[in-house]
């Protein structure tokens, strides 16, 4: 008797928990109705289960208190399959719900991108700096409006208004991004993946809470750049070349100025009207390929390998030239860590 007194007490102070933390009852069983009547009973499921605990509950009071996007796939099989387990639901619709109103007249056509913040900051899928949630990259192409950078083309029609709240139905369901690994195997960047592993310096990359990287294609990578360098030491301090730190620069930020890398250069961008180019030093790239997500920061392809922009330039301002300590982070030679935050 008192083990069951007690878990309905549990269940009590949860069940206030979210009343509390959700949306007023009368709003959200309008909100819901109005779902049902436009034909969407699946998002009307998932949202009225997602109101049962307390970090849903904030979900769907967030959904309807300010301006939102939700994603929903025309086939939500695969969120019905875990409609049960809120805490597998639970941040499969964080990612698929974004702050702000993206629809034909607010989202940039191609080759611009739109990005879109989600709700989605569970640290066991995201690693972005300061606490950011992981975001989106949203397009208009040939009059569609769709999401980039998914493993399957993502097109999205707008299918109800409730208020400031848009939903738009998806072809497919989001993936979240990977890992830094993932992207180089799913472009092809092979001699870029193999330099990093030979410096150490794939691990303490992929730990970074916020990261850039310019990723060279492997034709752009002749046998005697440093990239190709038997020694460890050398190809780490030329990655710090194509690595900037702390921040997802992603392709919308390009136009705000230049940037520093690990490596001490300025990064600098411009758009000839055919496309961004990265230059540094007295090296340019193409930038063939923007805005491909990673779990904890950005990476974009480009076409031509980079070099410092002076012999001297450095992470710090002694001058010295980079090396990797034993974890494989980048450092300078007297010690001082570069990218202290792949510790």
């Amino acid at each position: 008797m008192r083990i069951a007194s007690l878990i309905f007490s549990v269940l009590a102070v949860v069940g206030f928990a979210a009343a509390q933390a959700g949306v007023s009852p009368v709003l959200l069983q309008s909100f819901l109705d109005a779902l049902r009547a436009a034909g969407q009973p699946a998002v009307a499921e998932v949202i009225s289960t997602l109101n049962t605990t307390v970090a849903g509950a904030q979900l769907v009071a967030s959904l309807l208190s300010a301006p939102n996007t939700l994603v929903f796939p025309l086939d939500p099989s695969a969120l019905l399959a875990i409609i049960t387990n809120v805490d597998s639901l639970l941040p499969m619709i964080q990612y698929h719900t974004f702050l702000g109103t993206f629809n034909q007249s607010t989202v940039a056509n191609s080759p611009n991108h739109t990005i879109a913040r989600s709700h989605l900051v569970d640290s066991s899928l995201v690693h972005l700096e300061a606490g950011q949630a992981q975001v989106a990259v949203f397009t208009i192409a040939n009059g569609n409006l769709s999401i980039l950078n998914q493993p399957a083309p993502t097109t999205l029609t707008q299918a109800f208004t409730f208020q400031d709240f848009l939903l738009l139905i998806a072809n497919n369901a989001l993936q979240y991004p990977g890992s830094l690994q993932s992207a180089i195997s799913q472009y092809n960047l092979t001699s870029f993946g193999n330099a990093l592993n030979t410096a150490g310096s794939t691990t303490p990359l992929t730990r970074a809470n916020g990261v850039t990287i310019f990723a060279p294609i492997n034709t752009a990578i002749p046998d005697n750049n440093p990239l190709k360098n038997p020694n460890a030491s050398a190809i780490a301090q030329a990655i710090g070349n194509y690595v900037i730190e702390n921040n997802s620069v992603y392709m919308s930020s390009f136009s705000s100025g230049a940037r520093t890398s690990v490596s001490g250069s300025q990064l600098q961008f411009s758009n000839d009207g055919s496309g961004w180019t990265i230059k540094s030093g007295k090296t340019s790239a193409k930038i063939i390929q923007t805005d491909v997500l990673l779990n904890n920061g950005v990476l974009h392809v480009i076409d031509n390998v980079l070099a410092k922009d002076s012999a001297t330039a450095s992470g710090s301002t002694s001058g010295e030239p980079l090396r990797l300590d034993r974890r494989g982070v980048l450092c300078i030679m007297v010690g001082a860590c570069i990218v202290a935050s792949l510790l």
